[in-house]
């Protein structure tokens, strides 16, 4: 599995540049942000390696596909004030499409899709049994999987039951 080392290691082979602030302060649910290759996470990160290693694997994504013109005013406080609906709409398909890359980059690269289906083939587990396999939060573990099931014919999606068990 890949380990938190190996995307600090990553990073700096990149030359993105890390930092630290308590992000808390500015919104409770603030965990990261990319600005260029500077990539600045909250202090709490330090203390829990693997949401760390998930939120970083999403924010070096960002860095190898950035944001579309516009996605940065999204988030700033009160740029929804002077855009009608339609304008709203469009910016917030552009930041999903955003979000989407980067984490598209992050599960590929931490839950690559030959080791899924190895560990697939395996039988059903647990959700929590994914998660420590591939040593990632459950949030991102979900992710995956969504993308997985995009990716195959609608007809022949996968299905969670199919690769989580029920009972413990």
């Amino acid at each position: 599995m890949i380990g938190l080392e190996f995307l600090l290691d990553l990073s700096s082979k990149m030359l993105i540049k890390l930092q630290f602030k308590n992000l808390q302060d500015k919104h409770p649910q603030l965990l990261a942000y990319t600005s260029g290759t500077i990539i600045t996470l909250d202090t709490s990160l330090q203390d829990n390696p693997r949401k760390y290693k998930c939120i970083l694997a999403e924010e070096i994504g960002h860095v190898l596909y950035p944001p579309a013109p516009g996605h940065v005013s999204y988030h700033k406080a009160g740029t929804w004030a002077g855009l009608d609906f339609t304008s709203r709409g469009n910016i917030e398909y552009m930041v999903s499409k955003d979000e989407r890359r980067a984490l598209k980059f992050a599960t590929g690269l931490l839950i690559p899709d030959h080791a899924f289906w190895e560990y697939a083939d395996q039988g059903r587990h647990h959700i929590w049994e994914w998660c420590e396999h591939f040593e990632v939060e459950q949030w991102f573990f979900e992710m995956k999987v969504g993308f997985v099931r995009a990716g195959q014919p609608p007809g022949n999606r996968l299905k969670w039951r199919q690769i989580v068990s029920r009972t413990s």
